[in-house]
């Protein structure tokens, strides 16, 4: 089977998700949940500082909080369990099929690494932005804090999209059904025309940036750079030799 043969459906049957989920996505699941837990227990109990250190801040990042970037991932509102399950879904639905192709490290990679490079480019834009003197956007904000996996899975979103571009998808009670090189397109029109002000755009943007670079370089990788066809070689022109000469070969007659 080729690498990049799109997720096998389940026969005529009604099926939710990937017909397997890796051992490395379950780990990552559990890993954020537990992270989760341990946030919401640190905040109830008057420790603040663990957004005030781990969330995605320009202002603090370009202070010399270089490690946000890392940490953001993990953490997410404590006063929104939605939250965290949108990430988890969407991590489980699309990143299966995406740690079968590439394999655990690979996967692990690309998800932490991937959020962690659309943090970065966000970072840079907010400077950029705050250098400037424009502040206006709120997910562009200098000060604003910013928490969540979401770059992370953008990243698995815009890699399934390019990899399995004629997968067909169909959303729970959504009466129709897209492929995957549709997703993102309707994606990003239903969030900028419908999601609440507490959205980070630009993450989820930065994101799909990244997974897109990725897959690109991992398709160039596969396949290697492009070869030179080489010229046909001129047949020899026959010569004249003794037959059966050397006792081994066929005599004609």
């Amino acid at each position: 089977m080729s690498r990049y043969a799109p997720p096998q459906g389940g026969g005529g049957g009604f099926r939710i998700g990937p017909q397997q989920t890796p051992l490395v996505v379950k780990q990552v699941m559990i890993l954020m949940g537990a992270v989760f837990l341990m946030q919401v227990v640190l905040q109830r109990t008057g420790f603040s500082f663990v957004l005030e250190l781990g969330a995605l801040t320009g202002s603090q990042f370009w202070r010399g909080m270089i490690w946000q970037p890392i940490t953001a991932v993990f953490l997410h509102d404590d006063r929104d369990l939605w939250h965290l399950a949108g990430n988890l879904f969407l991590l489980w639905m699309f990143g299966s099929n995406i740690a079968t192709q590439l394999g655990p490290k690979r996967f692990l990679i690309l998800f932490f690494g991937g959020g962690a490079a659309a943090a970065l480019l966000k970072m840079v834009l907010v400077g950029g932005l705050h250098l400037a003197g424009y502040d206006a956007l709120p997910f562009l904000s200098w000060a604003t804090p910013s928490v969540g996996a979401s770059g992370a899975v953008f990243v698995l979103l815009a890699w399934y999209c390019f990899a399995w571009p004629d997968q067909e998808i169909n959303v729970l009670l959504l009466p129709f059904i897209f492929t995957a090189r549709q997703m993102l397109p309707l994606w990003f029109l239903l969030e900028f025309g419908f999601a609440s002000q507490g959205v980070d755009h630009a993450i989820h943007l930065f994101g799909a940036l990244v997974g897109w670079l990725a897959i690109t370089g991992y398709k160039r990788r596969l396949n290697g750079p492009p070869r030179t066809p080489k010229k046909p070689k001129k047949p020899k022109h026959p010569h004249l030799r003794l037959v059966g000469g050397d006792g081994d070969e066929p005599l004609f007659h």
